[in-house]
């Protein structure tokens, strides 16, 4: 039963996240209140299933050449450029069409032209932000493993319970949303 309740956690989680970017989208600048619109369980199986699409599109390649070869070479490397640069436009192409369509690539390449010095100023951000994370938590590791017991329970509460990676999660769906919200006329999608 733990499964079950994870696996609908995990689904309502990833639902909210493209809540977050369609709120962000539309202009909204806070959490979106969702009391009043609750998903049934299709709803949250479809939406988390693009999302998971989505993902899988633009990482497998870089999980399947690492299985196969186990070096991280140049080719890697481009693979892994390719899923940092393409990824965050094709999220949210997916989320605003509301369609695995918004993996096409036409749709995505163009879209990355038409605003492309602010899409390169938002991967930076997003680099910035996960790299920061990142490094605060490697930090804080070492920062705490000369501190007591309870700085210790504090940081694996905290850390190991995701609520950072949670955190970080909505803070890029909003991002993603904003960019959306400012450059709609650029990207043309019409939707």
């Amino acid at each position: 039963i733990g499964v079950i309740i994870g696996v609908l956690f995990g689904m309502y989680f990833y639902w909210y996240l493209c809540e977050c970017i369609r709120d962000s989208a539309d202009g909204g600048i806070r959490a979106p209140e969702t009391m009043g619109s609750t998903p049934g369980l299709g709803e949250l199986f479809a939406q988390s299933y693009k999302a998971f699409i989505c993902f899988a599109f633009f990482v497998l390649p870089v999980l399947l050449y690492l299985t196969y070869t186990r070096r991280t070479d140049a080719i890697f490397w481009a693979l892994t450029a390719f899923w940092i640069f393409f990824f965050p436009m094709g999220l949210l192409a997916v989320v605003m069409f509301d369609s695995l369509a918004g993996l096409n690539p036409v749709v995505i390449v163009g879209s990355i032209f038409s605003a492309f010095l602010p899409y390169i100023g938002l991967i930076a951000l997003l680099t910035a932000l996960i790299i920061s994370i990142r490094l605060l938590v490697f930090l804080s590791t070492l920062l705490f493993s000369v501190g007591g017991i309870y700085t210790i329970i504090i940081w694996i509460v905290i850390y190991g319970s995701g609520v950072i990676d949670f955190y970080m999660m909505m803070v890029i769906a909003h991002l993603l949303g904003g960019f959306y919200y400012k450059y709609q006329e650029r990207l043309n999608w019409e939707v």
